[in-house]
């Protein structure tokens, strides 16, 4: 595992409110939340040329548990979090329960559904990109419409250099609900576009596999090779929730369903879309290995065992007000050897 920090008492403005001076900061890992059972512990130099974070890769802890961990510097203590290692090479797991989750874009609406993540009972996270948007965020942050602070006008423009970046994943930081899931979970992320600049939405989509002909033949063509009889892809990026069977030949609807594809929709992206989007009928007539659309923000959760996998489905109804209720739009099984999405 991987800890990560940042040192950052005033965290909307350049430097952090930080000195141009290397900080000492120790770390405490716990086999409980109370930190009574110390299971590794140290300390680490927060530089300011590396924005006063910290990275730290503890040693020596047991594989597939869970531990607490928090960081001290001078009088100041970090909240307590919460992350598992990962299971030993040789283990044998009944199950593995992970969550995907994509595309929050802090100018479009409230992060409620990490909020809800955070109390799922989960091993990891994966965040499939998107993590910030480059795009400027107002005063009142967008779609927020915040009446308890005012954004300093820094944040009103694109994110272009170093000093941008960081300020921008400070004012993503903030907000409690993502903070929340950090804290509950450990999380694997790759990045997208938004990390750095939006792709130029071609007359095919760039954000999806049919922009991408050549590579989704390579994907199905290897996982074929190597005899996989349970392929199970993870996607995001594209704002709704879909579930797909994957055929052999998109051409041929008749074709053999090579495996399954889970897609997750934003976190916030889109603000508060909507359960069935105005092409709701024309996807689904025109697509007949979609098995399921929903256009509402959320997250997915799927499990794992050793014959199954189940993807569900998880929806907010709004996110451009806070504090909105989690239900679960739809569940779907696969089957090793028999791929397809059914109805759990």
């Amino acid at each position: 595992m991987v800890l990560w920090t940042r040192l950052a008492p005033r965290p909307y403005e350049p430097g952090n409110g930080m000195p141009d001076a290397r900080v000492t900061v120790r770390w405490e890992v716990a086999y409980d939340e109370h930190f009574t059972r110390l299971a590794g512990r140290g300390r680490a130099e927060a530089h300011p040329e590396f924005n006063h974070s910290v990275h730290i890769e503890p040693t020596g802890l047991a594989p597939d548990r869970v531990y607490h961990y928090r960081f001290r510097a001078g009088s100041w203590i970090s909240p307590v979090g919460r992350t598992r290692t990962a299971p030993a090479r040789s283990a044998h797991l009944s199950e593995l329960k992970l969550a995907a989750v994509s595309c929050q874009a802090y100018h479009d609406g409230y992060f409620t559904a990490y909020r809800h993540l955070a109390q799922e009972d989960l091993d990891v996270v994966f965040h499939l990109g998107d993590y910030l948007y480059e795009y400027p965020v107002g005063a009142h942050g967008g779609a927020r419409n915040h009446t308890d602070r005012t954004l300093p006008a820094l944040f009103n423009r694109e994110t272009v250099t170093l000093d941008d970046y960081r300020l921008r994943y400070a004012l993503y930081k903030s907000d409690p609900d993502l903070q929340a899931a950090h804290a509950a979970h450990p999380f694997i992320v790759t990045w997208d576009d938004h990390e750095v600049e939006n792709n130029p939405g071609y007359q095919v989509s760039m954000d999806a596999w049919d922009g991408y002909p050549a590579s989704r033949e390579r994907v199905l063509a290897g996982a074929e090779a190597a005899g996989v009889d349970n392929l199970v892809v993870l996607t995001g990026d594209v704002h709704v929730h879909y579930g797909f069977d994957i055929k052999r030949d998109f051409t041929d609807p008749g074709s053999r369903t090579a495996g399954v594809e889970f897609v997750t929709t934003s976190i916030s992206s889109g603000k508060n879309g909507a359960d069935k989007p105005a092409n709701w009928e024309t996807y689904l007539a025109a697509n007949p290995h979609m098995k399921f659309y929903n256009g509402r923000r959320g997250y997915l959760t799927v499990t794992l065992d050793g014959t199954t996998a189940r993807g569900d489905y998880r929806t907010v109804s709004a996110v451009t007000t806070p504090g909105a209720p989690v239900r679960t739009a739809a569940s779907f099984v696969t089957e090793a050897g028999d791929p397809g999405l059914k109805p759990a």
